[in-house]
């Protein structure tokens, strides 16, 4: 008797699941914006592959930034301002300079500390320096509307520079999932 019941039982199952999972698929097809592969397109200068030009402002973290100065060969001018003594990993050292405006109220912002900058070169990120950049902003916090400067270093091969690409994010990269990346000019 129990066998003849689970019979039964099955097919209307068996249906119910497939009704189920009509729904389920009816309801995420719904939950699009209506564009045709919108959501597979990433966000422009989200990818090396499609960068930001070099004038671009970025929205990162409460800071609108945008790049003052690239030097991929600041080897000389590091060198005599190395703090550490330390000895580069790569061949040469590199300057970024990025201008940023702060819009919020984190009495604990800091340019330096929120933002993390970097280059990506074939195809990998270079973003440690043994040192200490000269331009590195040390004065605090910055008011709401506030313009201010900062320099970071990067240690980075002296070898394909050419495609040589800036790399933005914020420090909190385990909660905004998105670096930017910016051509140089």
């Amino acid at each position: 008797m129990r066998d003849q019941q689970r019979e039964t039982l099955l097919p209307w199952r068996t249906r119910l699941a497939a009704v189920a999972s009509v729904i389920a698929l009816a309801a995420l097809a719904a939950c699009g914006d209506g564009e045709e592969g919108a959501a597979d397109e990433p966000e422009a200068g989200t990818s090396p592959d499609d960068p930001l030009e070099a004038d671009a402002v970025l929205d990162v973290y409460g800071w609108d930034l945008k790049v003052l100065e690239v030097d991929l060969d600041a080897t000389a001018e590091l060198d005599s301002a190395n703090f550490f003594g330390a000895e580069p990993d790569h061949d040469q050292l590199a300057t970024i300079t990025l201008e940023g405006t702060y819009h919020g109220d984190d009495e604990l912002n800091s340019l330096p500390n929120d933002i993390l900058v970097g280059l990506w070169i074939d195809g990998v990120l270079y973003e440690e320096c043994p040192t200490v950049a000269p331009g590195l902003h040390t004065n605090g916090a910055a008011d709401d509307g506030e313009t201010i400067t900062n320099q970071w270093c990067l240690d980075i091969p002296s070898e394909g520079l050419d495609g040589a690409l800036l790399w933005v994010r914020d420090v909190e990269k385990w909660v905004h999932q998105k670096a930017y990346y910016l051509e140089i000019a």
